[in-house]
């Protein structure tokens, strides 16, 4: 995709412009993005070149974390309590059960949070066809299905 659109694309939703290059940088340093130049990897990049100029494709580790990862259980329970709830009971929920090891408050808090998710997709109602991201938690409820049968069976 053309850094050019990119950028386009998300001070739609309220970034800004280095905001987005900061982003398109990390995310190339982190291998989940690359140029057919290999750009930010093998060949340095001075940081006054806007990253805009150049042409961007997922790398399979990126494609990996935006159909997979981002909706599983594992990734959701990590990330709960490192990403800003503003929803007051989420965030009630997910503080008071941050700390715990046991399963089943790990499921508690990781499903809360992803119904918080949900619903925060649905109300910025993005305009986008190309990322689903109800279907990809949809996708993944094998993963808290199989935590949740789990946490049950201790709880018994």
């Amino acid at each position: 995709m053309n850094g050019k659109d990119i950028s386009a694309e998300m001070t739609l939703y309220g970034f800004v412009e280095d905001q987005v290059r900061h982003a398109i940088r990390c995310l190339a340093k982190k291998r989940l993005i690359e140029t057919p130049h290999a750009h930010y990897r093998e060949l340095p990049v001075e940081d006054s070149e806007p990253p805009e100029q150049f042409h961007f494709r997922a790398t399979s580790v990126g494609l990996y974390h935006t159909r997979f990862w981002t909706g599983s259980f594992a990734f959701l329970d990590a990330v709960s309590t490192d990403t800003p709830i503003f929803d007051q009971s989420t965030r009630d929920v997910v503080s008071k059960l941050a700390s715990s090891f046991a399963i089943g408050d790990r499921y508690q808090k990781a499903n809360c949070f992803r119904k918080y998710l949900e619903n925060q997709w649905h109300l910025a109602s993005f305009g986008s066809t190309y990322y689903d991201f109800v279907a990809l938690m949809n996708s993944q409820e094998d993963t808290f299905a199989s935590v949740k049968h789990v946490a049950e069976r201790y709880a018994s």
